[in-house]
């Protein structure tokens, strides 16, 4: 909603988005009656879906395998040629490592940057509600490890490790470990958006399994789901878990996607999630 304020009050002509949000269909299909938008992005596709006369970039549309595919981070700068480590870090950011391994082993090289530590201080900025800071600061860098420098992007990472590391402390006491699933759901309270945070740390605590961590925003649940299983595919599993729920939305990446459903139907999702999971492994 933010966003859609922003846009309109700068009433553009012409609209470039970057990583399609899955709850953005609908707008830019109506917007795109009355300006030019040009879509790129790297996620599953919904299929039948219709976005007008908005023009979409996406590697999905031409069959690309999924370890091939590339963030949009790296589209864009395939497409533009300027910026490469930025591009290296939100491909970092995006976990799209598979996909550019030698873009990224060069531009580490090139900077003798370690990208894994600095995405912490761009992802905390974003995660404390001040994306539009990470666009100045990385404009004002003249190498990516001066982002590490940055008073506000140190003090944001410190606010963000520190919340992240009370939450993970607690998930042992709080989650729900479905071990015949090899599932964990851990529903967390924070001010914060900490939902994608946390579930990529606890899926490097539990290889092979599958992670939820949810939270309640209103009369919808929302969720941040990773999965290192060999056999899940979380953009299948969950579009057959929400198939018979109204209102709800999901989708991503093959290991790493999000999904909101309505509050009251938590349990009816989780439950047919359990479902497809075992089903998967067969």
């Amino acid at each position: 909603d933010n966003v859609q304020r922003q846009i309109a009050k700068l009433q553009p002509d012409n609209l470039i988005i970057l990583d399609l949000g899955v709850e953005a269909h609908e707008y830019i299909r109506s917007k795109s009656r009355h300006m030019k938008i040009m879509v790129v992005d790297h996620h599953h596709l919904r299929e039948n879906t219709d976005f007008g006369r908005a023009l979409i970039i996406n590697p999905h549309l031409f069959n690309i395998p999924e370890i091939l595919n590339p963030a949009t981070a790296h589209l864009s700068y395939i497409i533009c040629q300027v910026l490469d480590w930025a591009s290296a870090l939100g491909s970092i950011a995006d976990k799209a490592h598979p996909s550019c391994q030698e873009f990224l082993k060069k531009t580490s090289k090139k900077y003798n940057a370690d990208f894994e530590i600095i995405k912490n201080y761009t992802n905390a900025a974003d995660v404390l509600r001040n994306s539009e800071y990470i666009v100045t600061a990385i404009l004002q860098a003249k190498k990516p490890q001066d982002l590490m420098k940055n008073a506000k992007l140190v003090a944001y990472e410190k606010e963000f490790s520190t919340e992240v590391d009370r939450l993970l402390q607690m998930h042992k006491e709080k989650a729900h470990f479905y071990k015949d699933a090899k599932l964990v759901v851990y529903d967390i309270e924070t001010k914060y958006s900490l939902r994608g945070g946390i579930s990529n740390k606890l899926q490097q605590l539990y290889k092979g399994w599958t992670v939820i961590i949810g939270e309640e925003q209103g009369k919808s649940y929302a969720m941040s789901l990773r999965t290192s299983s060999d056999s899940v595919n979380l953009v299948k599993t969950i579009a057959s878990a929400i198939s018979k729920l109204r209102n709800a939305t999901g989708g991503g990446h093959a290991k790493a996607s999000g999904c909101k459903v309505l509050l009251k139907d938590r349990e009816r999702f989780i439950e047919t999630f359990i479902k497809l999971v075992k089903e998967s492994s067969i």
